[in-house]
């Protein structure tokens, strides 16, 4: 049994006996493990969502449309391209406090599809990216982010370049003290 799933048995079984914070994944809500094992436990839902869903024709129509004008094998357009896709079709809302709403990809593609307003968070869009950028050959990464002790922020990189529909394109976050990524 590798790591994570110990990590994530022992937490769920803990706060079984003890209320702390939720993680809701589309209609299932599940305890979130404490500390450093939530975000890894969180980050392996989010993964397991996008490969769920990267292959879904909707999925890909969106990410071809939404990086149509790059040329043929430039990544880097195609990926700046669909992080600007996501930066106008989702508007970000935070999660309620200790609660982690996950969308899938899926869910959103369809709401942008039939032209609804659509809200997420910084884990929302990550996925979103990971799941477009994904469905066309790239290889997406989610880059958690924090100040001091704890982690605030996610984001998708591809080859090395941040896509964070939160901020202008090419540029990370904030000043992050820690770091962790997950290659999705």
């Amino acid at each position: 049994m590798n790591v994570v799933a110990l990590l994530i048995i022992s937490g769920v079984a803990y706060w079984l006996f003890f209320r702390g914070n939720k993680t809701t994944v589309g209609q299932s809500t599940i305890p979130q493990l404490p500390g450093p094992a939530g975000i890894v436990q969180t980050m392996g839902l989010m993964r397991a969502m996008v490969n769920g869903v990267y292959a879904d024709p909707l999925i890909r129509r969106q990410a071809v449309r939404a990086a149509d004008h790059c040329n043929r094998g430039n990544g880097q357009c195609a990926a700046i391209a669909i992080g600007e896709w996501v930066r106008l079709k989702v508007k970000y809302v935070s999660d309620p406090l200790n609660h982690e709403h996950l969308t899938s990809p899926a869910v959103i593609a369809k709401a942008v599809e039939e032209g609804k307003r659509v809200y997420g968070d910084c884990d929302d869009m990550s996925m979103y990216v990971a799941a477009l950028t994904k469905s066309i050959g790239l290889a997406p990464t989610f880059e958690v982010v924090g100040r001091d002790k704890t982690f605030h922020h996610v984001y998708t990189s591809v080859n090395g370049i941040p896509i964070d529909p939160t901020v202008p394109p090419g540029r990370k976050p904030f000043d992050a003290k820690k770091h962790f990524s997950l290659k999705v």
